[in-house]
């Protein structure tokens, strides 16, 4: 692998070899400040200097050709490509930002449109995301995973809080949340945070975003909640906490089932009880912070507290199935042959249930 590493570094400093070697020289100094004193045994400041001068230009060449789509450069097979993309974002391999920064004064690197590839693999950002993805990564950074969670979480206040005492531990699995009149919906974004729930008259509605499980999934988050762990993440655990909230959902392949066919994961890894241990291993003692998603789980507890909204939830379930329940006919529509013949139960644009007979026409 190192020789494919030195052939791919020199790719990237072509024509001008030196030129980059300068630009680490500039920089040495504060790079090796950005690692532990007991992380960098018995290397000189040249093997030091020589290091971050192959390492970083075969990052950047790596970058680069993934961005253009054209690996040419890489004489490794696709299976190995996938390796060195999961190395990259190793917590133990992280190379200090800065230095990419200087690297890329030299060559220009598209490092936000790969970082925005990284965090969204189906590529399901919206246009206006793709527009605030910019500032969500915007400001200094340790390094690359460090930028790759930062723009996974997205702008704005990490997680939701209330305050304490939420009653998380008698949260509810997502057939649960179902079978109680909670429906998932995909949130339409691509920034983990954006987690909400919107209580109706007889039904509630909890939207998450879109998320990928992949063979990459568990090192990317694992790696996340190592980052969170260390005192230079601020005390933001935004990562912690969302698998520790994901986590809630899903207790067994039927959970997994459900937010499937939600749209809001997206399994590639195998099989849903595949998903179920994944989780469980991360979750494995981990300590979120416990005010992350307490208005959520707040909330969703409210909801289905209130015995008799859930009781005539399941009324309705039983008498119209759920494709007649907590849906809207569109503007100036008219029921489907589906929907004529019984009553029909819908939402309006304020969330308010209402009953329309089977032989009007709807209007809204």
């Amino acid at each position: 692998m190192e020789d494919h590493t030195k052939k791919a570094a020199v790719a990237f400093m072509k024509p001008n070899a030196r030129a980059f070697f300068n630009k680490v020289v500039e920089i040495v100094g504060e790079c090796r400040d950005c690692y532990n004193g007991g992380s960098l045994p018995l290397m000189s400041k040249d093997e030091f200097t020589r290091m971050l001068f192959i390492d970083g230009c075969f990052i950047l060449q790596f970058i680069d050709q993934a961005v253009k789509n054209d690996m040419k450069d890489f004489t490794v097979s696709a299976h190995l490509q996938g390796f060195i993309l999961r190395d990259m974002f190793l917590r133990e391999n992280q190379l200090p930002y800065c230095l990419l920064e200087k690297l890329m004064e030299a060559k220009s690197v598209d490092i936000d449109k790969f970082v925005d590839q990284v965090a969204d693999t189906q590529g399901q950002w919206q246009k206006m995301e793709k527009e605030n993805s910019s500032k969500s990564i915007d400001g200094e950074h340790e390094h690359l995973l460090a930028r790759l969670r930062m723009r996974q979480l997205g702008p704005g206040d990490q997680t939701p809080q209330l305050a304490w005492g939420s009653n998380w531990q008698s949260f509810r699995s997502a057939k649960g949340l179902i079978e109680s009149g909670i429906k998932l919906r995909w949130e339409k974004t691509s920034f983990l945070h954006d987690v909400k729930f919107t209580p109706c008259l007889v039904w509630g509605k909890l939207s998450l975003p879109r998320i990928v499980i992949d063979d990459l999934t568990r090192s990317r988050l694992l790696n996340m909640i190592a980052l969170e762990m260390c005192s230079t993440a601020g005390g933001d655990y935004g990562i912690t906490s969302l698998v520790w909230f994901l986590d809630l959902l899903i207790d067994h392949a039927d959970d997994v089932k459900e937010l499937r066919q939600a749209g809001v994961l997206l399994n590639a890894l195998g099989s849903d009880e595949q998903v179920v241990e994944m989780f469980d291993e991360i979750a494995t003692d981990l300590v979120p912070d416990q005010q992350a998603y307490s208005t959520v789980t707040q909330s969703i507890n409210s909801y289905y507290t209130f015995k008799a909204r859930v009781s005539i939830y399941r009324m309705l379930h039983r008498r119209f199935g759920q494709s007649l329940v907590g849906h809207r006919l569109p503007r100036g529509g008219r029921a489907s042959g589906a929907q004529r013949g019984a009553d029909r139960l819908y939402c309006d644009t304020n969330c308010m249930c209402l009953f329309v007979p089977s032989s009007s026409v709807l209007f809204v």
